[in-house]
């Protein structure tokens, strides 16, 4: 209304800007900014406004930008705190920390802004430690235990985490437990068209029994690359299975190769695509593709619903009889809500979903309904440490690595200095 009293009044442009940034129609946001700004280039609320629509839109150079420019006018606190998110999500860990001391709040929302600013760079900056359990069983009589415990830390930019992961795994005719030892460094740095790399390498030890001990070397290599609103990834890796008793007794090594993509519109929408190639070496080869759009439909406070779809695509060569699900021609198409709520130290989140799957193996077609549900409730229990449960059930047969029918619960416990 005001505006179309007075269309040159550039503070409720801006705040019109803010208000349908937050609504997620970036496109729009931008459009009410740019016009301020070209009316009036020193504007610091339309310049602050215009890059935080390019950081939610992950264009971090061009926010950071923005933010430097309205801190050239003089202090202000919504600059200050976009510039270190944008310096801290681009991999400038130091220079966000270094402008994140400049804060200045000056009410208590700007406190309670600042205090989450500092928790998201420990979180990014600060060595821990992570530790979880959880326990497996499936409609094929397959049990196991997962025990891990792992240790992150950095050296300048360099981050490393090294982890221990154990399985005691057993069915009606067999027990096995599987040890793996892992070392991965990783760094926010420009190599040739990646914005970050990341590498590992460690052992599995596989016992199928007590008298009988395999090591197997595994390791993995992958980058990613930022665009503004989108990231791609690409991955190779050789890692063994270990999940049953059964895969455990076989020890079936795959080398994977594969890449990833995103792409955020606004707030709201969001798309994730994947594909990968597997060589098994029981004679063995499998291609998948996975494509998961989610659009949030609610935020209101501290209160989150998200609705989305899943498809996949997997396709093996044969069918190995090796322990794992290899079908062939596997379609599946799932619809999800992911529902959340976080208040004060808590969080809660519970993913139901829907849908129908088709393959074939052994030379017998199946097409099913499928249905399943996921949980999870975290606990800060201080500003650095934090508990976690989480239970998950569903028929759906690529959800494990055997097929099955399947329940899983666990916990876990995180730790920083």
């Amino acid at each position: 209304l005001i505006l179309l009293e007075d269309p040159k009044n550039s503070d409720a442009r801006v705040s019109l800007s803010r208000v349908i940034s937050w609504q997620g129609r970036m496109i729009d946001a931008l459009i009410e900014a740019e016009k301020v700004i070209k009316a009036s280039p020193g504007n610091v609320e339309a310049l602050v406004v215009k890059a935080d629509v390019l950081r939610w839109k992950g264009d971090f150079a061009g926010a950071v930008s923005l933010y430097e420019e309205a801190l050239k006018k003089g202090e202000n606190f919504p600059a200050r705190l976009g510039l270190s998110y944008a310096l801290l999500y681009s991999g400038k860990k130091t220079e966000a920390i270094e402008n994140s001391a400049l804060l200045r709040p000056g009410n208590p929302s700007e406190e309670g802004e600042a205090s989450k600013l500092r928790e998201a760079i420990e979180a990014a900056t600060k060595p821990g430690v992570k530790a979880s359990s959880s326990g497996y069983s499936d409609s094929d009589g397959n049990r196991a235990d997962y025990y891990s415990i792992g240790y992150g830390f950095f050296i300048r930019q360099l981050k490393t985490d090294l982890s221990y992961k154990r399985v005691d795994a057993s069915d009606d005719v067999r027990t096995g437990n599987a040890d793996t030892f892992y070392i991965s460094v990783s760094k926010d740095a420009g190599v040739l068209f990646f914005d970050s790399i990341n590498a590992g390498f460690g052992l599995s030890a596989l016992s199928p029994d007590a008298e009988d001990s395999t090591e197997i070397g595994i390791w993995h290599v992958g980058g990613k690359a930022r665009f503004p609103g989108a990231g791609a990834g690409l991955y190779v890796s050789k890692f063994v299975l270990t999940d049953t008793a059964r895969l455990i007794e076989e020890g079936v090594r795959v080398l994977s190769a594969g890449l990833d993509g995103s792409y955020k519109a606004g707030t709201k929408f969001s798309v994730l695509g994947s594909y990968g190639h597997g060589d098994y070496s029981d004679d063995n080869s499998s291609d998948e593709v996975n494509v998961v759009p989610e659009y949030e439909f609610v935020k209101a406070g501290a209160y989150s619903m998200k609705a989305g779809y899943k498809f996949k695509y997997l396709d093996f060569k044969r069918n190995s009889g090796s322990g794992y699900f290899d079908p062939q021609n596997f379609v599946s198409h799932q619809v999800f809500l992911r529902l959340s709520l976080e208040k004060e130290r808590h969080l809660f989140l519970i993913e139901p979903f829907v849908g129908n799957q088709s393959f074939d193996r052994y030379g017998k077609g199946n097409n099913d309904v499928t249905s399943g549900v996921s949980g999870r409730y975290e606990y800060k229990i201080s500003r650095n440490a934090a508990l976690s449960l989480r239970a998950e059930t569903g028929d759906y047969a690529a959800g494990t690595a055997s097929g099955f029918r399947f329940t899983q619960f666990g916990a876990g416990v995180e730790f920083r200095q």
